[in-house]
């Protein structure tokens, strides 16, 4: 489900933050449920603050997505 394109980011600016982040965590030993919190922080920052822009607008496009199919099935009823 694709998001606006104001909204999203240079395919390697984001690959190269998410690598950066997992080596940070790896390097600080985050594991476990730890892992993805830190890891949305890192990146957040790394990418000042556009991977949050981007996540925020995945998520209300898949809210839109899933009301529009919500509509959809309720119409077959």
């Amino acid at each position: 489900n694709p998001i606006d394109l104001k909204d999203s980011m240079e395919e390697k600016v984001i690959e190269d933050a998410i690598s950066d982040a997992l080596k940070s965590a790896a390097k600080e030993n985050v594991s476990g449920k730890e892992v993805t919190p830190f890891l949305l922080q890192k990146i957040n920052k790394l990418t000042e603050g556009k991977s949050l822009n981007s996540n925020i607008s995945l998520i209300c496009e898949n809210a839109r997505l899933a009301a529009k199919i919500s509509v959809a099935f309720q119409a077959q009823s």
